[in-house]
Formats: C-alpha cells, sequence, structure tokens
C-alpha cells in the first residue's frame, strides 16, 4: 500500500470480473452474440463496471498534474504521506499485474474443472446427487 493509494488499489480489484470476462472472450471460453440479450448484459456489465472504476480513481484518487494546469490546486492537498510519481507507476503494475493473475487463475480453474467433470462423469451424477441432497437436509434442519 505505500506504492499506491486506497483508491486504485479499491477500484482495480473491483473491476477483476470485467478482466475475467474480457480474457475469457480473447481465450474463447466465453460466446459473445451481439444480438443475445445475455451477451449485451454482459457488455454493458463490463463498460458499466470499467467506468465507475476510472470514475472512483479520476475523482477520489491523487490530483494529476498536467504541464498547462495550475500547480497550486485547492481540491487536492498533498498530505505528508503522499507517494511520489514513480512508486504510483510501480504500485499500479503491481496490482494491475495481480488483477491480471487473478483472472488468470480463475479461467484456468474453471477450465480444469470442465476437464475433471468430463473425465469422471460417470461419478458425477451419483455422489453429486447425495452431496446436494445431503446439504439440502442439513439446510431444512438449520
Amino acid at each position: 500500500m505505500k506504492f499506491t493509494t486506497a483508491t486504485f488499489a479499491t477500484a482495480m480489484y473491483n473491476i477483476v470480473p470485467a478482466i475475467t470476462f474480457v480474457m475469457a472472450w480473447i481465450f474463447r471460453l466465453e460466446i459473445v452474440k451481439l444480438k443475445s440479450l445475455h451477451s449485451q448484459g454482459k457488455i454493458i456489465g463490463t463498460l458499466v463496471t470499467i467506468g465507475g472504476a476510472m470514475i472512483m480513481t479520476l475523482i477520489r484518487g491523487p490530483a494529476i498534474q498536467f504541464p498547462w494546469t495550475n500547480q497550486h490546486n485547492l481540491h487536492h492537498q498533498t498530505s505528508v504521506n503522499s507517494v511520489s510519481t514513480h512508486d504510483q507507476i510501480k504500485g499500479s503494475l503491481m496490482i494491475t499485474s495481480g488483477c491480471f493473475s487473478w483472472a488468470s487463475f480463475v479461467i484456468v480453474q474453471v477450465s480444469f474443472t470442465f476437464k475433471i467433470q468430463v473425465k469422471y462423469k460417470h461419478l458425477q451424477s451419483k455422489y453429486v446427487n447425495h452431496i446436494w441432497n445431503l446439504a439440502i437436509k442439513v439446510v431444512r434442519y438449520i
């Protein structure tokens, strides 16, 4: 946390589902049909998620100083614990790589689970039904 702001970290971890969807679409694990209502919902949800994270980072994050802007901005006060630009870039890259790693893990986990289901399909129906029925009975008694 000393390399970046909490705002950026929170915003990035909130877009992990969007990163997962885009990566799954790139690897052709997710089928996107633009005329399908489900696909339109996924695309709109991804855009809204990324847009919300960008808005949150730009509004609540540190001030971005451009050469043509006034250097004395009263809206964003600098604190004693402010993060340098070099550290912000380093922290942002670390958090972004962590988000992509997390999304990659989810994609690998899903593809691995699918392969296991196909391999042990003859055992699946028997044991899954027993486990499911046991879970329902436990929930009913609680």
